[in-house]
């Protein structure tokens, strides 16, 4: 059976007006949040304790996890990434790699105690 997920963001464009992006998709196990290495033979970047994905990851929801602190800066690895939802979590910061992932088109850090944001 294939699982579907849907996202969406909402930002303000250069005039202020309130906007909305959906992402709908479905997702392999290669593209869902994974709490160990199941496959050795499989690379892997861990960009959280114990949450690894593989390369060519196109979408990272790791929305509402309880999770704290910061992204490890492998998250630049992930190259293919085009949408990172960590919304509805404990975060603190982000890693100044986040800026390296050229193909990003949404980053939703909502409900998160951000102190602060890379330049």
């Amino acid at each position: 059976m294939e699982r579907r997920e849907f996202c969406w963001s909402q930002y303000a464009d250069e005039n202020g007006d309130i906007q909305n992006t959906t992402y709908q998709g479905a997702l392999d196990s290669a593209q869902t949040a994974t709490d160990s290495i199941s496959d050795a033979s499989t690379v892997q970047i861990e960009i959280y304790q114990r949450i690894a994905f593989a390369p060519d990851t196109i979408l990272v929801n790791l929305s509402g996890r309880n999770l704290a602190g910061s992204l490890q800066v492998e998250i630049r690895k992930l190259s293919e990434v085009e949408v990172l939802d960590i919304s509805s979590n404990d975060f603190t910061g982000l890693p100044a790699e986040i800026g390296q992932l050229s193909k990003l088109k949404t980053l939703d850090v909502s409900n998160n105690p951000l102190t602060g944001l890379p330049r």
